[in-house]
């Protein structure tokens, strides 16, 4: 979603590495410079991941909506 780190990686492939991020920095292994580096892309991630599900949550309005018109529509 215009972040070119991210943007060849699928929702699901971000939110796996979000994941595997949030792992890494709970198993207390990682030094500061590298826990610094991977909070970073982890909040990359994240303003990515929303983003992509605010498109995901318009389209079903769009599509739930449009269902509901139509319903409307063929019970006249």
């Amino acid at each position: 979603m215009g972040n070119p780190k991210t943007d060849n990686l699928t929702l699901e492939q971000k939110l796996l590495r979000l994941q595997e991020i949030q792992k890494l920095l709970e198993g207390g292994s990682v030094n500061l410079t590298d826990s610094i580096a991977l909070f970073d892309e982890a909040n990359v991630l994240k303003v990515d991941i929303e983003a992509e599900l605010a498109v995901i949550k318009n389209k079903i309005t769009e599509i739930e909506t449009r269902s509901m018109d139509q319903g409307k529509e063929e019970s006249f």
